[in-house]
C-alpha cells in the first residue's frame, strides 16, 4: 500500500493520512476562516461544489493533453478531500489496510480498460461526485437518505480513486499536498507577519 501514497518507506498510509489531516485541519482553521465558520451542510455543500470544479477540470486536462492541469486537480481533489474529511470527523486512515484487495483500489476497476487510460478514473470521480452532491441535497429536502454514510462513503471513494490516479502518475501526494498548501499561505497578508 505504500506505494499508492509514494510515502517515505517508514511510514505507514494510516499515519501519514493522519498526519496530513492534522495539516488541514490546521491549515484551514488559519487560512480558510470564512469557510470553517460555517455550518457542517454548508461547508460540504462547498467541498462538493470544488469536487464538481475539479471534474470540469480533469474532462479539460483530457481534452487538452494538459498533464500539468490534471496532476493539479488530482492534488487539489486530495486536500479538499482531507478537509471533507475533517469536516465529517472521518479518520481516512482508519480502514487504510483494507483500501486494496489484491493491489487493486476497491472501486477502481468500474469503468477499467487500460492502466495508462485516465479516462477511467475521470468516469468514476465525476460518477462520486454526483453522489455527493445527491448526499447534500437530500439534506436541503429533508428526504430520508442516509446522507452522511453516503458523503463519508464519498470521501472514500474520492480518496482512494486520487491515491490510485496519483500512483500511476508518479505523484508525491504528501509532498505535492504541502507545496500546495504552502502557496495558499503565500497569498494571505498575515502569512509569515
Amino acid at each position: 500500500m505504500n506505494n499508492v501514497l509514494n510515502l517515505i518507506p517508514e511510514r505507514d498510509v494510516a499515519s501519514e493520512l493522519f498526519d496530513l489531516q492534522k495539516e488541514q485541519l490546521e491549515h484551514d482553521s488559519k487560512y480558510h476562516r470564512d469557510i470553517c465558520i460555517l455550518n457542517v451542510h454548508q461547508r460540504m455543500n462547498h467541498y462538493a461544489l470544488h469536487f464538481a470544479k475539479y471534474s470540469g477540470y480533469f474532462v479539460e486536462a483530457l481534452r487538452l493533453s494538459d498533464n500539468e492541469k490534471f496532476c493539479q486537480a488530482i492534488v487539489d481533489s486530495f486536500i479538499i478531500t482531507l478537509a471533507t474529511a475533517n469536516t465529517l470527523n472521518v479518520d481516512l486512515g482508519a480502514n487504510a489496510d483494507k483500501m486494496t484487495d489484491g493491489g487493486e483500489l476497491i472501486g477502481y476497476d468500474r469503468y477499467k480498460t487500460d492502466e495508462n487510460d485516465r479516462l477511467p478514473f475521470v468516469l468514476s470521480f465525476v460518477e462520486t461526485t454526483g453522489r455527493l452532491a445527491k448526499a447534500c441535497e437530500s439534506v436541503d429536502h429533508l428526504e430520508p437518505y442516509p446522507f452522511r454514510q453516503e458523503m463519508t462513503s464519498c470521501a472514500k471513494s474520492i480518496l482512494y480513486l486520487v491515491m490510485k490516479q496519483s500512483s500511476t502518475l508518479d505523484l508525491d501526494l504528501p509532498k505535492e499536498t504541502r507545496k500546495r498548501l504552502a502557496t495558499v499561505k503565500e497569498r494571505n497578508i498575515f502569512h509569515n507577519r
